[in-house]
């Protein structure tokens, strides 16, 4: 993170955040979903309702324009990382791999596509596949600081977009759909490769 960032928030921000992040991480939600004959049927189904779930949350937290909006944004990062960390479990639960979803293959399925950097400690690539590794706490808070600091950018460019009254409302609900879609990919994708 960087100090001009750092000056543009209030005190205790970034540890609320963070330690709200590592909250979404731990906290893994169980699934009623049922393992599949199918999974990646399941998957896309799965993905495809919380991608429009996310949508309209975040359609519908931003649509408040100007000062008033900036109120909502923690709610709708919160409220979307919450739909798809439900998201990551139902996929695991469809593939019958759900003892297999521990925090740092949740760290990975929700934000490996937003920064890489943050999960170099977990993640290991054997080619295309995915091998996430347990790492020590230590570790687990570094790739948080990480994640943080960048999640915080895009925070401030949410910020800007709820000043624009319907487009941005609408800009940041196609965000949110599209991340959401990336997230049951890379859930997808991991729990595909595990050995049965």
């Amino acid at each position: 993170m960087n100090k001009t960032t750092d000056r543009q928030l209030p005190d205790g921000f970034l540890m609320k955040f963070e330690n709200a992040l590592e909250q979404i991480i731990i906290d893994i939600p169980t699934s009623s979903a049922k393992k599949s004959s199918d999974p990646a049927y399941g998957a896309k189904a799965f993905s495809a309702g919380a991608a429009r779930d996310s949508a309209l949350l975040s359609g519908t937290l931003s649509i408040i324009p100007g000062p008033a909006a900036i109120v909502t944004i923690f709610p709708d990062l919160l409220g979307v990382w919450r739909l798809q960390a439900q998201l990551v479990s139902d996929i695991a639960a469809a593939h019958g791999k759900s003892n297999a979803l521990k925090k740092e293959v949740m760290m990975v399925c929700l934000f490996d596509h937003v920064c890489s950097d943050a999960m170099k400690d977990i993640l290991a690539r054997g080619g295309e596949r995915i091998i996430v590794s347990s790492v020590s706490q230590q570790a687990l808070a570094h790739a948080l600081h990480v994640l943080t600091g960048t999640l915080i950018q895009r925070i401030l460019s949410r910020v800007v977009a709820r000043w624009i009254p319907i487009v941005g409302a609408g800009a940041l609900a196609a965000y949110s759909y599209n991340d959401t879609k990336h997230v049951g990919k890379t859930a997808q994708k991991y729990f595909s490769e595990l050995p049965k």
